[in-house]
């Protein structure tokens, strides 16, 4: 099995920011001079079979009993039922996402939606940030971006939300959603940057190619123009390589499923080097949605399922349960449910009640 085989590549969706330019094509104007290939996490040559797919639809045990040169080695489970596996010294999850996770997911979504309405679509880009090394040191990565935020992103945009992805080798990209002073959509020719990215895909560098190229470049507003010259001219002051800015062709929703999808196929990657790492990263003062949320369905069913114990316990409140079960009842019934979902409230009270005395 070769290595490519494990890159799932990027999020699909139908009207996201504008796509980076193919492997290989020169730079938008964002980019550095001379041109560079293209943002290796933006890609959507995607293979509809991959390791994902294959280890997702079976198990990862089922799967490593495969011959193979590299198989895939099992690190460690973890209490949501997840695998930590290991192919060609690449880290991966398998399983899903945790509880945290999930609530990271549904904030950051809910977030850009509320952005979308506080400052209209047409003030919004999509920023992507790579480094020129393949830097995988988190703690460097975030040194970066933090002296990245503090001296240039707060100067070039009011606000932002940035999201962590790590690679299939775990090198850092950064996804962002900014919020400009200025209108950087209106009149930009999108069909032409498609048809542009299309033409180098069939033809290379064609004279096609080039024509396209000034099409859509020159259908720029001042604004976005101006972005795409500071941004070439400091990213490298503050460690990074290719950065590109692009407006944003989709509505509310779209991009903030968009941007949720790099979270969650990031938290694939996201291998030892990553435990405790901050994926989501906003600007003060204006989001909605805390990623410390509690979810409401799951709070109401564990209220239920108590009441329901502490009845059949005969219990009236929470220091009658200590008397007829222990000090650490919650955590003994949280830890049964965790290995026993379908536990009934008669189960559990069953098990957690102390043995009488004998007189």
């Amino acid at each position: 099995m070769s290595r490519e085989s494990l890159a799932s590549g990027h999020p699909r969706g139908h009207g996201e920011a504008a796509r980076s330019a193919p492997e290989g094509a020169p730079a938008l104007p964002g980019g550095p001079q001379g041109g560079a290939a293209a943002l290796p996490c933006l890609k959507n040559n995607n293979s509809t079979e991959t390791l994902f797919s294959r280890v997702e639809n079976g198990s990862v045990k089922d799967y490593c009993k495969q011959p193979d040169d590299s198989p895939v080695k099992v690190i460690k489970y973890d209490s949501h039922g997840r695998h930590l596996v290991e192919f060609d010294d690449v880290q991966m999850w398998f399983g899903g996402l945790t509880p945290a996770e999930k609530k990271k997911s549904f904030a950051l979504v809910e977030n850009l939606k509320h952005m979308v309405s506080l400052f209209g679509l047409e003030r919004l880009g999509f920023l992507t940030l790579t480094f020129a090394e393949n830097i995988s040191d988190f703690k460097e990565a975030q040194r970066r971006f933090n002296s990245l935020a503090s001296h240039l992103l707060r100067k070039l945009f009011r606000h932002y939300v940035a999201v962590v992805e790590p690679q299939l080798r775990g090198a850092v990209h950064y996804h962002l959603v900014v919020v400009c002073l200025l209108d950087i959509r209106t009149g930009f020719d999108f069909a032409a940057f498609y048809e542009c990215q299309r033409e180098f895909r069939l033809s290379k560098h064609s004279q096609r190619f080039h024509v396209l190229k000034r099409q859509y470049t020159a259908t720029a507003s001042p604004t976005l123009r101006e972005l795409w010259k500071q941004l070439r001219t400091d990213m490298k002051k503050y460690g990074f390589g290719r950065s590109e800015l692009l407006p944003i062709r989709s509505n509310a929703e779209g991009i903030a499923l968009y941007v949720g999808k790099y979270l969650e196929k990031g938290s694939m990657f996201r291998g030892e080097q990553f435990k405790g790492a901050r994926r989501v990263r906003y600007s003060r003062g204006w989001k909605k949605v805390s990623q410390n949320l509690a979810w409401l369905e799951s709070g109401q069913q564990w209220r239920n399922t108590i009441a329901q114990v502490a009845a059949l316990l005969g219990a009236k409140d929470m220091d009658a349960i200590k008397q007829i079960a222990s000090r650490s009842w919650a955590y003994d019934i949280l830890t049964l449910l965790k290995a026993f979902p379908d536990a009934t409230p008669g189960e559990i009270a069953k098990v957690i009640k102390r043995p009488l005395s004998p007189t």
